[in-house]
């Protein structure tokens, strides 16, 4: 029974992009960044693409979780876009509260997001940052670099970026 359960565990996620006007909901057996790499270089979605991770779960079914939130959002579905059923014309808000609401029960790992990540103007310059270091593409490549975020240090915010192993 427990490795049953296993081969069913995995991750739910929500994408977006600034090239299309829809939001995807998936899920997969890997880490959500391994698939981020896998959707950004596989039609329909590359092309609507480069994709960024909005919010993921780790979850005991994932099967089970995804196909409950496309039935809950099937009225929203993209219809248009051919060879793919995981595009919804939703406010990715809307998305977060209802991956946010999925049965604590069935969550085995819920990610820290930092509010400050959300926030549009540190969101753009920390990816002007990572564009100006050559380090963009390599965002989700753990071990190759590190954010720290000092919240207030003598009234400012500071931050260090290490480069390299560490």
């Amino acid at each position: 029974m427990k490795s049953e359960n296993k081969s069913k565990q995995g991750h739910v996620y929500i994408l977006e992009s600034d090239n299309c006007d829809c939001i995807k909901i998936g899920g997969t057996d890997f880490p959500p960044a391994k698939r981020l790499r896998e959707i950004n270089e596989t039609e329909p979605y590359k092309s609507l693409g480069p994709w960024r991770i909005v919010d993921f779960r780790e979850v005991s079914d994932w099967r089970k979780v995804e196909h409950n939130l496309h039935y809950q959002f099937r009225d929203f579905q993209n219809h248009e876009i051919q060879n793919q059923k995981e595009l919804f014309h939703l406010q990715k808000k809307t998305a977060v509260d209802a991956l946010c609401s999925i049965n604590p029960d069935e969550v085995l790992y819920r990610p820290k997001i930092d509010r400050l990540f959300q926030e549009e103007r540190f969101l753009k310059f920390i990816t002007e940052l990572f564009r100006n270091t050559g380090l963009v593409n390599c965002v989700d490549i753990q071990g190759l670099w590190t954010l720290a975020l000092f919240p207030s240090t003598n009234g400012g915010r500071y931050f260090t970026l290490n480069i390299g192993s560490h």
